[in-house]
Formats: C-alpha cells, sequence, structure tokens
C-alpha cells in the first residue's frame, strides 16, 4: 500500500499511472489485511480526488475506491471521519460525465452489512 501512495504523490504527467495506482488501492482495500492501512489508503486517494477532480478517469477510479472504504463496515467510520463522502459529493456536482456521476452515486450507497 505504502508503494502506490508515493507513486499517487509523485508529479506523473501520465494519467494512466494515477488511474491505476487509484485501481490498486481499490484492491487493496478489498483485503482483510489491508484494514490497518486504510487510514492512508483513504486520505491518499481523497487528496488525489481533491488535485486531480477535472480528470474523468481519475475521478471516476477515486470514487470506485472511495466507495469501497464507504460501503466496507470496518472503514466505513474511518472515511467518513476523513470525509470520503463529501469529497466524492463536492467532485461530483463539479462532474458532467455519465460514468463519474454513476461511481460516485455506487460509493455513496449504504454500507454493506
Amino acid at each position: 500500500m505504502r508503494l502506490f501512495i508515493k507513486a499517487l504523490n509523485l508529479d506523473i504527467t501520465d494519467d494512466g499511472t494515477r488511474i491505476a495506482v487509484v485501481k490498486a488501492i481499490g484492491a487493496i482495500a478489498l483485503a482483510p489485511s489491508a484494514l490497518p492501512q486504510a487510514s492512508a489508503g483513504i486520505d491518499a486517494v481523497v487528496r488525489a480526488l481533491r488535485h486531480h477532480e477535472k480528470n474523468g478517469g481519475l475521478a471516476e477510479a477515486a470514487r470506485k475506491t472511495l466507495g469501497i472504504y464507504l460501503r466496507c463496515a470496518a472503514t466505513r467510520e474511518r472515511a467518513l471521519f476523513q470525509g470520503a463522502d463529501f469529497a466524492v459529493r463536492i467532485a461530483q456536482i463539479h462532474s458532467d460525465d455519465e460514468d463519474v456521476q454513476e461511481a460516485a452515486e455506487e460509493a455513496l450507497e449504504a454500507p454493506h452489512a
């Protein structure tokens, strides 16, 4: 997880790399062993979403990843505390892309039991 967070913070001109990193953080978030690192993952993705919200591909990937954290009962409280829901809503307002809107609605769904 730390490697992906460092890669996300690099000054990269290729948006495909950022999108791949955000998707990788989301894939890691699905593993129970990633729970101790959830706060760092949430923070990195929220920060990336705020800095690059005009990038539709990154915004969609970030919303899906934050949705994973928001829907998981074990990480929902951390995600809410770190403003993941607010970041998703604000970015949803600023985007007209249908895929991004769908990802935002999915991210804000009720958590899984």
